[in-house]
C-alpha cells in the first residue's frame, strides 16, 4: 500500500465519507491543481506547478468543481465598498 493511501486511512478519512482506497500519490496533483485553482492562481501557474505540457490539469479539478463554486461564492458575498460613477449625476 502506498504512503498516501496509508496516511489517509490513519486520518479516518472514512469518517467524512472519503474512501481512501481511492486515494493515491496522483491525488496529491490533482489536489494541489484545486488548492492552486480556488486560490485563484491562473492557469498557467497551475501547468507550472504541476508540471503539465497542457490543459489536463483541467480533468482532475472537474470532479472538485462544486469546491470552486463555493469558494467563488464565498468570494463573491464578501461585502466592500465601491461606487458605481456611471449613475454619478454630473455637477452643473
Amino acid at each position: 500500500m502506498g504512503a498516501v493511501r496509508t496516511a489517509a486511512k490513519s486520518l479516518n478519512l472514512q469518517d467524512k465519507e472519503i474512501d481512501p482506497d481511492l486515494i493515491g500519490a496522483h491525488s496529491l496533483r490533482a489536489g494541489g491543481a484545486m488548492a492552486l485553482k480556488t486560490m485563484g492562481y491562473n492557469d498557467s501557474t497551475i501547468r507550472k506547478f504541476g508540471r503539465w505540457t497542457a490543459d489536463t490539469w483541467q480533468m482532475y479539478i472537474h470532479s472538485q468543481i462544486s469546491k470552486l463554486y463555493e469558494v467563488v461564492a464565498q468570494k463573491m458575498s464578501t461585502h466592500f465598498a465601491f461606487h458605481n460613477i456611471a449613475f454619478i449625476e454630473p455637477m452643473n
